[in-house]
């Protein structure tokens, strides 16, 4: 019996889920083009698909907990798959580094960003 209330109390939350949650991701930070300059390219290695890069901090700020923003999108232009990938290191002004993010596969094609970051005037905060 309590099985069978929990498969129905799951079903009910399910089925009055809010659409929003289908929405899609954009940057929490709008002006993260102004912080970064992104370079990447499309890649194999060992049979995976994977997007490799450099993130270079252009700004004044020190930046740390760097999330990318992944997007693959369908021969039509439709986004089809969203990632966040952390990247795991800080970067002062001037400096950069680099990334890998695995995706699913070479088909459609990608997009990178910043999705989200924290920043100090000068240096990058010790998180």
């Amino acid at each position: 019996m309590g099985r069978v209330l929990v498969t129905i109390a799951l079903f009910l939350l399910l089925a009055g889920a809010p659409s929003s949650w289908a929405q899609s991701l954009t940057p929490l930070e709008i002006d993260w083009a102004q912080v970064f300059r992104l370079e990447w390219q499309l890649t194999d290695r060992d049979g995976r698909a994977l997007i490799v890069g450099r993130i270079h901090n252009v700004s004044f700020y020190g930046v740390s907990r760097i999330q990318l923003l992944v997007n693959q999108h369908d021969a039509g232009g439709r986004a089809v798959a969203q990632q966040i990938a952390w990247l795991g290191f800080s970067l002062q002004p001037g400096e950069s580094g680099f990334f890998d993010v695995s995706v699913p596969s070479r088909d459609g094609k990608y997009d990178v960003g910043v999705y989200a970051f924290d920043r100090k005037l000068g240096e990058a905060p010790n998180r």
